[in-house]
């Protein structure tokens, strides 16, 4: 009986060393098992000091706010400077396509005064010879008439100004004497030189050139050359009443020609020459 007693007392104490201790590989398993958890438990707590940054609160959500509101300010400021560079720019070149008709205008303008002074001493020539004690030859008549029977139009250069005005740019020119000076020659004196010259053009289509094709021969006379092709040109119905319906049309046409020349085409070539001076001292263009 004792030898048993001994026995169970040893199978009991083997098996709560057992339970108690388990074995050497529980104590690794248990030891190795924990190592995943603290570094999940790790992770947590980086991610969550990633997520909390400093000036977490108030304070950083107006620092955040204060930054972007910068870079977009920033981009604001950026943009409207490019926009003011492209304007200039723009500003310039209109500046130097607007000389360059000027100039042409001012050029067509010189010789157009030219030309009408020479025809205003023609009319003057063809008066005196009309009114004269000495009776002039019909080849006399049509040679002086030849050179007067001319017709007269505005040649001038618009296209940058309508392209400005379209386009709303003649807001760039920032000169306010400049602007008005320019709207003043384009909006004003050109109109005024186009209503003028209607009115001559209207004449001559109405009364000159039905008298010259119905008194004189087409074969006599090349209008385009100005020559008489014929030694004796035919002045046909000519009579005292046709001398002096001649003399008053021709009379009339050189004074409107002289009203034009005096108070549209003179004045319009002082506003021309003053504005082409401003232009290019405002812009610094030769």
């Amino acid at each position: 009986m004792p030898e048993n007693t001994g026995e169970k007392h040893l199978d009991i104490d083997a098996n709560t060393q057992s339970e108690t201790n388990p074995g050497k590989s529980n104590p690794i398993v248990t030891i190795e098992a924990g190592k995943p958890n603290q570094a999940s438990e790790n992770m947590e707590v980086h991610a969550h000091d990633l997520h909390k940054a400093p000036g977490h609160g108030l304070k950083h959500y107006l620092f955040e706010f204060l930054m972007l509101f910068l870079a977009v300010f920033c981009g604001f400021l950026a943009e409207n400077q490019r926009e003011r560079m492209i304007e200039h720019h723009r500003e310039n070149e209109y500046a130097r396509h607007l000389l360059a008709d000027l100039r042409a205008d001012s050029l067509f303008f010189a010789k157009r005064a030219e030309k009408m002074n020479e025809v205003l001493r023609q009319h003057h020539e063809f008066y005196q010879l009309m009114t004269g004690t000495i009776k002039p030859s019909n080849k006399d008549i049509l040679c002086h008439l030849l050179p007067i029977f001319f017709i007269y139009d505005l040649q001038t250069t618009p296209a940058t100004y309508n392209q400005m005005k379209a386009s709303g740019s003649l807001r760039y020119m920032q000169q306010e004497e400049l602007v008005n000076l320019i709207q003043k020659y384009y909006e004003v004196r050109l109109l005024r030189a186009n209503l003028g010259l209607d009115i001559t053009r209207e004449f001559f289509d109405n009364f000159l050139q039905p008298f010259l094709q119905k008194h004189f021969r087409v074969q006599d006379y090349d209008i385009v050359s100005v020559t008489i092709k014929s030694d004796s040109p035919v002045f046909l119905d000519r009579s005292g009443q046709s001398e002096q319906e001649l003399l008053n049309m021709f009379e009339t046409y050189g004074r409107q020609i002289q009203v034009i020349q005096d108070r549209i085409m003179t004045p319009t070539m002082t506003i021309l020459s003053n504005l082409i001076t401003l232009l290019k001292k405002e812009y610094h263009l030769k």
